[in-house]
C-alpha cells in the first residue's frame, strides 16, 4: 500500500502539486508569478495582502489593509506603506 501511495505522489504533474500546498503557499506562489490580485485574495495576513493590493493597482484596498496590520515588527513599514499608498 505505501508503494502504491509513493507511486500517486510522485505522479503528480506540476500542475497538481497545487493540491499539496496550503492557502499561504498558494498565495506566495501567486505573488511571485506576478499574479498579485491573487495572492491578495488568498493572504489572510493585513501585511500580505497590503503589499499584494498595493503592487495590484488596488491603492484603497491596501490602505485599509496597511492600517489593519498590528504585528508590532511590522507595524513600522506598513505605516511606511500607508504613507506611499495614499501618495
Amino acid at each position: 500500500m505505501k508503494a502504491f501511495l509513493i507511486l500517486l505522489l510522485l505522479s503528480f504533474s506540476s500542475a497538481h502539486a497545487d493540491l499539496l500546498m496550503n492557502r499561504q503557499q498558494t498565495a506566495l506562489k501567486h505573488y511571485q508569478a506576478g499574479d498579485y490580485d491573487t495572492a491578495a485574495k488568498l493572504f489572510k495576513d493585513p501585511w500580505r495582502r497590503g503589499v499584494s493590493l498595493y503592487r495590484a493597482g488596488m491603492y484603497e484596498q491596501a490602505a485599509k489593509q496597511f492600517t489593519q496590520v498590528k504585528d508590532k515588527a511590522l507595524r513600522t513599514e506598513a505605516l511606511y506603506n500607508l504613507g506611499n499608498t495614499l501618495f
